[in-house]
């Protein structure tokens, strides 16, 4: 399904690769997670969309990574599209800009600015969404 909206990330600047590999990640097993199936958030972004949200459990990390649990508000969307749009949105604001994730040359450029952002506190951020690039082979859809 996500390959279906990799047209609509190139034209925003994000790489079809890592949009598809951290929703894999996010929605850990690949798509099948409650936030993911109740909620059309695929991409674990926190706070509202249109005044919609959910609750639920999620790990974060300390800078030195350490990890906790906490309690936090998920965007709840209608629907996976507005999910996706909200997503290559949200990596299109000054905020993303300011670290140069959408004039990253490479996958690895846009999953580093995306995690030097704040996007995710997990440590090895980076390195979770590029083994999910890698081992499928989704920069076929980079092209």
């Amino acid at each position: 399904m996500l390959v279906d909206y990799s047209g609509y990330a190139k034209e925003n600047n994000i790489f079809p690769s890592v949009m598809i590999a951290q929703a894999m990640h996010e929605s850990y097993p690949d798509g099948k997670s409650g936030l993911a199936k109740n909620n059309k958030n695929m991409f674990g972004i926190k706070g509202q969309y249109k005044g919609q949200s959910s609750v639920w459990s999620t790990g974060e990390h300390t800078t030195s990574g350490s990890q906790f649990t906490i309690d936090a508000s998920f965007r709840s969307y209608p629907s996976y599209l507005e999910g996706v749009q909200d997503y290559v949105n949200l990596l299109n604001i000054d905020y993303y800009n300011d670290f140069g994730v959408n004039k990253a040359k490479t996958p690895e450029e846009q999953v580093t600015a995306i995690r030097t952002a704040g996007y995710a506190t997990d440590v090895n951020y980076v390195q979770k969404v590029l083994s999910v690039i890698n081992k499928y082979d989704l920069t076929q859809y980079d092209d």
